[in-house]
């Protein structure tokens, strides 16, 4: 029976948000606030072979400065993540009606996983995948001390799970 490989690879800051990064509003005395850190990091991978990606998953957290003045609790957290490949595709259309906006995804979709949807799986892998891309860092909750800055760390590590192209995965587990 194949069995799906894992590699592993982390992220591990501490950084003050200000200014137009941080919303910050008041329900009586609580200050709710949200930050975005926008940017990318970019996993590449190397070596002679190209990998299916089955799935990403989040495992860590983001949470305040321990003793800073800039105190927060962080109620949620999400990092926009890019799987730089070729999505498995079918014929299909969207219709004159499109109240949605659907639209074929024909590159690879940017995807939320965070706090509360810390994975993502895919039953057709990504195929041919050369990078991963971390692109934004979302972060809420409450009790802002100093409604002007922002103190967060986080360390998560990011766990993706994959076969080499050509490998059997009938019997792939997740």
């Amino acid at each position: 029976m194949q069995c799906l490989r894992s590699f592993t690879f982390a992220s591990k800051e501490a950084t003050t948000f200000s200014g137009s990064d941080i919303d910050v509003w008041s329900i009586g005395l609580e200050n709710y606030w949200a930050v975005m850190k926008a940017g990318t990091s970019t996993f590449s991978i190397e070596g002679f072979k190209n990998i299916e990606v089955y799935g990403i998953t989040a495992t860590g957290e983001v949470f305040c400065s321990i003793g800073s003045n800039r105190s927060v609790i962080v109620n949620n957290w999400a990092f926009t993540v890019q799987i730089n490949g070729t999505v498995p595709l079918i014929n299909g259309f969207v219709g004159t009606t499109n109240d949605f906006f659907i639209q074929p995804q024909d590159s690879t979709p940017l995807i939320q996983i965070g706090r509360y949807y810390p994975k993502i799986e895919y039953q057709n892998p990504i195929t041919s995948v050369k990078s991963i891309e971390i692109k934004i860092l979302r972060a809420s909750g409450v009790f802002a001390e100093d409604p002007t800055l922002i103190n967060l760390n986080w360390n998560v590590n990011f766990v993706v799970k994959y076969l080499y192209e050509g490998e059997s995965n009938e019997f792939a587990l997740l």
